[in-house]
C-alpha cells in the first residue's frame, strides 16, 4: 500500500471530512503514536451496534481498521481528533499484541500515558476490581437446578469505567469547544 493512497480515497469518497481525518490521523501520529503504521485505513459511515462514534477493527489483512461516524465530523475538528486519538489508541495497542478492550489494564495504561498529552492534565486511573460473588438462581427450578449462581461485581461505584471506555470525550469540561464543524460530502 502506498502512502497517501489512502487519504486520497479518502478525499474522492468524503470530501473535507476525508481529508481531515488523514491529517489528523498524521498529525496524532506523529505526536502521540509514533510505532504506527503511517497510514491506517479510515472509514467513515455507519459504525456497528448503533452507538458508536467510532470503531476499531482487527486483525484485517493490512492491520486495524478505524471507522468513524458521520456525526462526529459535525461536532467539530476536536471532537474528530478525539475519537479518532480513542480509536488509535485501540490500533496501537493491537500492533503492539496486547489486548485492545477498555477493561484491560493495557488500555488503562494507555489512557494514564496520553491523557497529559491529550487533555492537558494527568488522569491517575486504575482498573477497577472484580470478585466473584453468589446470587441466588432467577431461574432455578424444575429445569435449572443451579441454585445459585456466580457473577462479576466491580467495585466502580462512581461509573469511572465508563468514562474510561469513551475516553477522552467524557474528561472534557462542560461547555468544552469541539471547534468548527467539517463538511462531509454526502453520496
Amino acid at each position: 500500500m502506498n502512502t497517501g493512497c489512502l487519504a486520497q480515497a479518502a478525499e474522492v469518497l468524503w470530501g473535507p471530512a476525508g481529508a481531515y481525518a488523514y491529517a489528523a490521523y498524521q498529525r496524532l501520529r506523529a505526536q502521540l503514536f509514533p510505532e504506527l503504521a503511517s497510514e491506517l485505513p479510515i472509514v467513515i459511515g455507519l459504525t456497528a451496534y448503533g452507538h458508536c462514534i467510532g470503531l476499531t477493527r482487527a486483525p484485517w489483512e493490512h492491520g486495524a481498521r478505524i471507522s468513524l461516524a458521520p456525526k462526529v465530523f459535525a461536532e467539530g475538528e476536536r471532537m474528530v481528533d478525539d475519537v479518532l486519538v480513542h480509536e488509535m489508541l485501540h490500533a496501537a495497542l493491537i500492533a503492539d499484541a496486547q489486548d485492545s478492550k477498555h477493561a484491560g489494564e493495557a488500555w488503562y495504561a494507555g489512557v494514564r500515558r496520553l491523557s497529559p498529552a491529550v487533555l492537558r492534565h494527568p488522569l491517575d486511573v486504575q482498573r477497577p476490581k472484580r470478585r466473584s460473588v453468589r446470587i441466588p438462581n432467577p431461574a432455578y427450578g424444575p429445569d435449572d437446578r443451579r441454585k445459585t449462581l456466580v457473577r462479576k461485581v466491580s467495585d466502580d461505584t462512581e461509573g469511572l469505567h465508563a468514562a474510561i471506555a469513551r475516553w477522552p470525550v467524557p474528561f472534557r469540561p462542560e461547555g468544552y469547544d469541539f471547534g468548527p464543524p467539517i463538511t462531509l460530502a454526502k453520496y
